[in-house]
This record gives C-alpha cells, sequence and structure tokens, in this order.
C-alpha cells in the first residue's frame, strides 16, 4: 500500500510540475513584450525601409532598397531559420541554366516549324487555283446567270444582316435578364444589411469592438522615434479631404508622426525612424472577452446567413 502511495505522489508531483511549466511558458509568451523597430525614407531620390524585431530568444530583421530589393534574416539563439542573403548552391544555378538552355532550343524548333510551315502555304498561294477566264470549258457570255448569282448574293447578305441583328436582340435581352437579377440580389442583401446593423445586439457588438480596436492601437503604437510625411494631391479640396480624415486619428500618432500637407503640388514623401513593444496577453484576453459573449456569438451567427 505504501508503495502505490509513493507511485501516485511521484505521478502527482510530476503532473504539477508539467501545469506549472505550461503555465509558466503561457504567461512568457503573452507578457513578454516584442520589441519592434521600424525605419524608411521614400522620395523621388531613395526608396528604403528597415526593420527589426526581438522576443526573447528568437529575432528577426529585413531591409529594402530599389536596388536590391527586400533581404531579410530570422535566427533563434545562434541558429539562423531564414536568410534570403544565402547564397545557391552553384549545382542548382547549373541545373537552372541547363534547363532553360533546353526550352530556348525547343522554343526555337517550334519557331523553325511555323516558319516552314508559314513558306509552304506561301508557295501554294503562289500557285493559285486556276482561272475560269482562261478555260474555255467554263467561258460563259450569258448575262441571265451573272444577273440572278448577283441578286442570289444579295439576299444572302441581307439574310446574313437579319441574322447577326437577332443574336444581338437575344444577347442584349440576355445582359438585360442577368442585369435584373444582379440588381434584385443586390437589393435584397442590402436590406439584410440593413436589418442587420439595426439589431441591439449588433449594435452593441460594434460598439465593444471600437473599444477593442482602440485599445489595440494604443497598445501597439510606438513609445519612440520621430516621422515626417508631407503629401499632396494637386488640388486643395481633396488634398484638405484627406487631411480631414487622416487628423481623426490624431491621438494615436500625434506625439512621434508631423504631416505636412502640399495644397498646390503632387507630392508625397516620407521619413519614419520608429520603436515601440506589443504584449500579447492583454489584447489576447481583451479579444477572448469580446468574443465569448453572447451579443458576439449572435452578430457573427446572423451575419454568416446574410
Amino acid at each position: 500500500m505504501g508503495v502505490v502511495l509513493l507511485i501516485l505522489r511521484i505521478l502527482l508531483d510530476i503532473l504539477i510540475l508539467v501545469i506549472g511549466l505550461v503555465l509558466l511558458l503561457l504567461l512568457i509568451i503573452l507578457f513578454v513584450p516584442v520589441h519592434y523597430r521600424v525605419s524608411g525614407v521614400l522620395n523621388e531620390e531613395e526608396k528604403s525601409a528597415d526593420f527589426k524585431v526581438r522576443w526573447l530568444i528568437a529575432s528577426a530583421k529585413g531591409k529594402y532598397n530599389k536596388e536590391e530589393g527586400l533581404k531579410f534574416k530570422a535566427k533563434v539563439l545562434f541558429f539562423t531559420l531564414l536568410d534570403s542573403e544565402k547564397k545557391e548552391d552553384p549545382k542548382k544555378t547549373k541545373n537552372k541554366k541547363s534547363k532553360k538552355k533546353t526550352i530556348d532550343d525547343l522554343d526555337n524548333v517550334e519557331t523553325e516549324e511555323i516558319a516552314v510551315s508559314k513558306d509552304e502555304i506561301k508557295a501554294l498561294d503562289d500557285i493559285g487555283e486556276p482561272s475560269l477566264d482562261s478555260a474555255s470549258d467554263y467561258s460563259y457570255n450569258d448575262s441571265d446567270l451573272s444577273t440572278s448569282a448577283s441578286a442570289t448574293e444579295k439576299i444572302s447578305k441581307i439574310d446574313k444582316v437579319y441574322e447577326y441583328l437577332d443574336r444581338g436582340a437575344d444577347k442584349v435581352s440576355e445582359v438585360l435578364d442577368k442585369t435584373g437579377e444582379k440588381l434584385r440580389a443586390i437589393e435584397k442583401k442590402a436590406d439584410h444589411v440593413e436589418q442587420f446593423l439595426y439589431k441591439d445586439y449588433t449594435q452593441r457588438t460594434i460598439k465593444r469592438g471600437k473599444t477593442f480596436l482602440k485599445k489595440t492601437l494604443k497598445a501597439i503604437k510606438p513609445g519612440k522615434g520621430h516621422g515626417f510625411i508631407r503629401f499632396g494631391l494637386s488640388n486643395a479640396a481633396d488634398t484638405g479631404i484627406w487631411l480631414g480624415r487622416i487628423a481623426m486619428f490624431y491621438p494615436f500618432y500625434g506625439k512621434w508622426l508631423l504631416i505636412e500637407p502640399d495644397f498646390y503640388n503632387k507630392v508625397f514623401t516620407m521619413d519614419l525612424d520608429l520603436k515601440g513593444q506589443v504584449m500579447l496577453g492583454p489584447t489576447a484576453i481583451r479579444f477572448l472577452v469580446l468574443y465569448l459573449r453572447k451579443d458576439t456569438k449572435k452578430t457573427i451567427n446572423l451575419a454568416k446567413k446574410i
């Protein structure tokens, strides 16, 4: 009996240890911040960007410029997981070149065959068909036959015109029917969407969703850095409209970003260098609280039926 109790105690200790390690790992994932830094320059002369992300023992960095394109690298401790700058195996490069050469040869062969077939067709065209005027057996001077042939040709052309008009009318009718069906379907869906938006639980879900989005943007916004954007749409009215829309998010970017409008020229330049950190835990908890509410589930189920 004592041996059984001892084994059960050891198994219980192991279970508690495993549960503790899982909880510790979960807490580390949720509450250890992810540090990031983003910088970039965009103007007529230069287009470049750099980013760095660091979390515990993992890191990633990359850069982009107009000449070299995008390059990135990801590491865990001292082990490189991804590296876009790693050179290709020369054997693979050689195989690619040989395959490309084979494909080019095939293209050349096909081109030659097509050229030969065109020459043959040209030769046949040069031979031509026997002329009816030069053959004595087929020469007629009867005016009635020529008049009858021209009348038949005119009737044939008129029939073709009527046939084309009938086809065109059928196609126009078909297009109008399809357009009417689509418009009726859009009208029906718009009515369903309107009813969906005016439900009480939908309104409450939208309100909570806005709060969640606002807190999430506040959590991920940069803590340090500076940024400058100068933009213009070559039209003072359009530039002013977009400046007003951007100003709605001023509480999010006001501390680190300066936006300068140009009301006379079409221009867009940018210079950014931002640092910040993100904790996944608070955002994940807020998302779970929002998702598990009854109003949210009702809203999702009704949205699937639209």
